[in-house]
């Protein structure tokens, strides 16, 4: 994670968090993407992951209002957006190729 810029003012439940891409499972091949994640303190009861400037993070989600994947995308809460690990990343690989 490279940045978090500020709460959508509409809503408050998401933050703009730039991430530098690792590894694309699918959906994008761009060096860097910017997600809505859940906002922590937003006032939604959501499992989030922590996460602040440098968290290494696996996303999945989905573009909020319909359209191509990365048209305002959101990463899912509830343990599907989760710490990167080996294993898991392992995987996902698995599950998406």
């Amino acid at each position: 994670m490279t940045g978090i810029g500020a709460t959508d003012a509409a809503t408050g439940m998401f933050l703009p968090v730039t991430f530098k891409v690792h590894r694309w499972f699918r959906g994008g091949s761009a060096e860097s993407v910017t997600v809505g994640l859940p906002n922590p303190t937003g006032g939604v009861s959501l499992e989030v992951a922590p996460f602040g400037i440098g968290s290494r993070l696996m996303v999945s989600g989905e573009p909020r209002f319909g359209g191509p994947p990365l048209t305002d995308p959101v990463a899912w809460a509830c343990g599907f957006t989760r710490w990167h690990d080996a294993v898991d990343a392992e995987v996902w690989q698995q599950s998406f190729n």
